[in-house]
């Protein structure tokens, strides 16, 4: 079989094509198809919440949440929600995240724009949970003000549950242990009209949208309020292993119970969404729709029939190619170089000079910048970079409305970039182990709502070698697996 490079290499295992990508198909396809597996891949579309058989904590199902811009469910209820007059209550649940990202897992009540809301509990990248409660709508929350409260576990299923006791104090456990507490009289604030309870993200009070990009990104199962029970006391709790009963025999406080969502009702396509078991009542799903990368012959294809268009709708919004979802769906895993070999290249037309980062394609699969196991390969300001904890290369220019080839190559420690086949920063360092195979995406960073490409991208190529070592003339027909 033809070898498929402007300068020679040497082969170092059988098959060196790790991940190649044509981008044909029909005009407006939304399926894209990996050439050394034939694996046909969907391009992103904004993604709701949704009943998943796929990562049960309890049972059969749980809730999937994808991180992505205003999506969330929640249910409107004032006088249910408002924990003002309750000596006790408990709000608990099992939560799956992907990574540590920044998120809502949950809301009581709603922000208006300034002030905050009742109750809310945060995810942050560093790995820790955050609590933030207050008697009375105000933006200086006075009873827990972003107060740390624990530390969660990334990738694996956490136990949280905040209680109040006796009216005098607050407790929080994380994964059956008391991690948090805090003695005070002071209670929660009513909840504003038109709000009650969300999950997944923070809500405003109209409902209408949520109040930050910061969704939750995983999974959520066996959430369970309790209002005028405080079910948990100590230093240590057993953490619950099965679904919540759902019934006064094997739940003694059952009757107390408001909410009750162990997942198992679904509605495969959530609409109108996940069911509160309790009262049999449907959650509302709040989703904003994206436009999708599509394969498009309207502009002329560096290689093949089509190439891949992108159409960024703005920050948060949805718009690339998630060619390795992790956990539920791994087609390709094979984006992993760990210390080795590698050249990762594709050709690319820009239609804006962004002084954003456009990302290319990556491994980046949180926001965390410190990570040495991803890399992404972007453009800024038409300057390529090739990027992990920090900027690894960053030099060359390209220009607008024009097709660019840009590759990036390791090849015993030392690193290099190439815009159109020419040398343009090198780096030698042996501190990147990319071991990372729970993503990989196409035209986007992590989630696909960061650092969205606004133009088109061609004939997508990995390699577990270093197929350059030199100046070369990029090639212009399409490659072969080799």
């Amino acid at each position: 079989m033809p070898v498929n490079i402007s300068t020679p290499f040497t082969r170092v295992v059988p098959v060196n094509t790790a991940f190649l990508m044509h981008m044909d198909g029909t005009n407006g396809g939304t399926i894209f198809t990996e050439a050394s597996t034939s694996i046909t891949l969907p391009a992103t579309v904004q993604a709701v919440p949704s009943i998943s058989t796929y990562n049960p904590y309890a049972g059969t199902k749980s809730l999937r949440m994808h991180g992505q811009f205003l999506e969330g469910i929640h249910k409107v209820d004032q006088a249910l929600y408002s924990f003002n007059t309750t000596t006790d209550f408990t709000i608990e649940m099992m939560f799956y995240p992907i990574g540590a990202t920044g998120a809502y897992l949950f809301s009581v009540g709603g922000i208006d724009g300034v002030n905050w809301a009742s109750i809310s509990m945060y995810t942050n990248s560093n790995g820790t949970l955050t609590l933030i409660m207050t008697s009375a709508p105000t933006t200086s929350p006075n009873i827990a003000n972003s107060v740390t409260v624990g530390t969660f576990n990334p990738d694996q299923w956490n136990h949280m549950a905040l209680v109040r006791t006796g009216g005098t104090g607050y407790s929080i456990y994380l994964n059956g242990v008391k991690t948090w507490s805090l003695a005070s009289t002071t209670a929660p604030g009513a909840i504003q009209a038109n709000t009650g309870f969300s999950i997944g993200n923070l809500c405003h009070t109209s409902w209408g949208t949520f109040g930050a990009v910061e969704s939750f990104n995983g999974w959520i199962d066996n959430l369970r309020i309790t209002k005028g029970v405080a079910r948990y006391s100590g230093s240590t709790i057993t953490v619950p292993t099965a679904n919540f009963p759902a019934n006064a025999t094997d739940d003694p406080s059952y009757a107390s119970v408001i909410l009750l969502m162990n997942m198992e009702t679904a509605n495969a396509n959530t609409i109108p969404g996940p069911v509160d078991e309790k009262s049999g009542q449907l959650f509302t799903v709040v989703a904003q729709p994206a436009t999708q990368p599509r394969t498009s012959t309207a502009l002329a294809a560096k290689m093949g029939t089509s190439s891949a268009i992108f159409y960024p709708s703005g920050y948060g919004v949805p718009n690339g190619i998630r060619v390795n979802t992790g956990p539920e769906n791994t087609p390709i895993s094979n984006v992993a170089f760990g210390t080795g070999d590698f050249t990762v290249e594709l050709w690319v037309y820009l239609n804006t000079n962004s002084a954003t980062y456009q990302t290319l394609c990556g491994t980046r699969h949180n926001g965390t910048t410190s990570l040495t196991t991803d890399w992404s390969l972007g453009v800024n300001a038409l300057v390529p970079y090739f990027y992990a904890d920090s900027f690894i290369l960053q030099a060359g220019s390209i220009s607008l409305s024009a097709w660019h080839h840009v590759a990036v190559v390791r090849s015993a420690g030392v690193f290099t970039l190439y815009v159109d086949g020419v040398s343009v920063a090198t780096k030698t360092s042996s501190a990147y182990n990319f071991t990372n195979t729970t993503y990989f995406a196409i035209g986007s960073d992590y989630n696909e709502q960061e650092a969205l490409v606004n133009g088109s991208i061609d004939e997508v190529r990995l390699s577990k070698i270093a197929r350059y070592s030199a100046n070369f003339t990029p090639q212009t027909v399409q490659f072969e697996i080799d």
